[in-house]
This record gives C-alpha cells, structure tokens and sequence, in this order.
C-alpha cells in the first residue's frame, strides 16, 4: 500500500471534536492550548468524574486532548501518531509523562513532590486543579527537561523521617554498584 511521504512543516491545527458538543461540529484545535493529551483507557481520575458526571463515555482505543476549557475527542488511536504530528512545531514541547500520556510543558502550572510519585499540576478554566502521575521512568527525563536539580545534601537514614525528592535515590543507592571495586578473587 503506498502511503504519500509525511510533510515536515508544523501542525497548525488539530481537528477535534469538543465532548458533549453536536456530533457534526469540528473544532480547529491550536497545538499551543493543549495541556495533555491521553488514552481513553488511561484517563485521569478528576476527568473520569467530569465524564461521568456529564454522562460522556471515553472510548479506550482513542486519543483525546485537554485544554484549560474542554476535553476533545481526536481521529487518532494512538499517542504516538499523534506525537509525531506534532513533533515539528518547534521546541519539544510535548513531553510524554507515561505511556497513555504527554503533557505540554509550557501548561504545566506546578510539581507536587512531596510524596513518592510526583505529581504535575494543571489548572482549568473554572479554576479546578487535575493532577497527573508521572511514572519513575519518564520522571528523570522530565526534571531534566524542566531544568529541575536534585536535592542536595547526604542521603537522610530511615530514622530522620525525611523523605527525597520524588525518584531520586540516597547517594548510596548509587555506589552499589561499586562495592566489588578493589577486591580480587582470593579463593
């Protein structure tokens, strides 16, 4: 089957289709006004009670976008294929925090740290806050992305109480892997 090339000029604009809006109205979404997008097998619990609210159904086998205003439905079934439209519209803004998502970067309004998962933080238009999981993978991809440094300081013992930062490890979590060096066979 041919298949014409893929152009490599950015994507303008995404057609989507608002959830809850008429099933003929197609919307002309800016890349720029995604927070993230995601599965619908994998959406997150603050959306699943909107949704459920509203009576809206997510389709697990398709893409859908978040805004500060609305959730919208794409044409898309998987991330990567959405991913990779939009790839060329400049700087790498999207950012992929799991396998069922990617964030935009600049919509990011805060990190919550304090637990072991970290968390990001986007704020919606009715000034409601969602909060997404960031896996231990794609986390040190993502501080690194946003600039973030590691705590400092020596690794905290079990019994000070105090907990590091989210998916960094104790400096001695480190050298495990060095504790062989220097030591010779004797048998």
């Amino acid at each position: 089957m041919f298949r014409e090339p893929r152009s490599s000029a950015p994507l303008d604009r995404i057609p989507v289709q608002a959830l809850g809006a008429g099933e003929g109205q197609i919307t002309l979404l800016p890349p720029g006004e995604i927070s993230y997008a995601f599965l619908g097998s994998a959406a997150p619990t603050e959306l699943l009670a909107i949704c459920r609210e509203k009576r809206w159904c997510l389709e697990a086998g398709r893409v859908y976008l978040r805004t500060a205003r609305a959730i919208y439905r794409t044409s898309y079934r998987r991330l990567a294929e959405l991913g990779r439209e939009l790839e060329p519209s400049g700087p790498r803004l999207f950012f992929p925090i799991g396998r069922a998502c990617f964030v935009n970067t600049m919509k990011i309004a805060a990190l919550d740290t304090a637990g072991r998962t970290p968390l990001l933080v986007f704020h919606a238009a009715d000034g409601s806050k969602e909060m997404l999981m960031v896996t231990r993978r794609a986390w040190p991809a993502l501080r690194e992305r946003l600039r973030l440094r590691r705590r400092s300081g020596g690794a905290p013992g079990p019994a000070s109480g105090s907990r590091h930062a989210a998916g960094d490890m104790p400096a001695t979590a480190h050298r495990r892997g060095d504790r062989n060096i220097g030591k010779t066979n004797a048998r």
